[in-house]
């Protein structure tokens, strides 16, 4: 029996490295989210204004926008 390997290297590579110098932000309309705890004990970020949110662990990368200098 033979079993597909998904080869998720290309999605990781996506992320940034580090989160210094990046933003989160919501994918949907582009505003800072709010870190929330869960009531299972983790973390997600929300977005007040179209009531969307996603774990910590696992963000959109949508969800990163590099901060500008000011």
């Amino acid at each position: 029996m033979s079993r597909k390997i998904r080869n998720s290297q290309k999605e990781v590579d996506s992320y940034p490295s580090s989160g210094r110098g990046f933003v989160h932000v919501c994918p949907h309309c582009g505003r800072s989210m709010e870190l929330c705890d869960t009531r299972d004990g983790d973390q997600a970020y929300f977005c007040h204004v179209c009531q969307k949110g996603h774990r910590a662990g696992s963000p959109p990368l949508l969800a990163f926008r590099p901060e500008e200098a000011s």
